[in-house]
């Protein structure tokens, strides 16, 4: 997904987020990445959209029990016409300690710009029910690219 100036105004609007690093040409000018920037919470929400729509795309067929955490990180900025694409992979599966019949899924997803640059990562914890007769899940690590429409 290319990020675009109208994606910026569109967020800007409904978020309230008119911080002038996004919105104000000459005063991200003098600012630390010397123009204006893509919201972080934007890339945020677009990149965890993006995978939960692909990978967890079952929830509304029922098999989804909740969202528990994300640890986010931002590790460069992203710039309007960058293009960003994201790899997630699975980094743990367990049972839950207090909650019979519901497993924890931890994702680990990264977004990359056009340059193969990573400008967030993040590990996800999602609930999901758990199968009667599963043993303790091992853990494995599936990773897939996907590109962002």
């Amino acid at each position: 997904r290319t990020m675009t100036e109208a994606d910026i105004v569109a967020f800007a609007g409904f978020s309230g987020d008119w911080h002038p690093g996004y919105v104000d040409a000459e005063f991200a000018k003098r600012g630390l990445f010397g123009e204006r920037v893509v919201p972080q919470m934007l890339c945020f929400n677009i990149g965890f959209a993006f995978w939960l729509r692909l990978l967890a795309g079952g929830a509304s067929q029922g098999n989804f029990a909740g969202h528990v955490n994300d640890q986010w990180t931002f590790v460069r900025p992203v710039r309007i016409g960058d293009t960003l694409h994201c790899r997630y992979g699975t980094l743990d599966m367990r049972k839950s300690r207090s909650r019979p019949g519901i497993g924890l899924i931890t994702f680990g997803l990264q977004l990359f710009n056009q340059h193969d640059q990573v400008v967030q990562q993040a590990r996800v914890i999602m609930m999901y029910p758990t199968r009667a007769d599963a043993g303790r899940a091992r853990s494995r690590n599936v990773s897939r690219t996907c590109g962002l429409v």
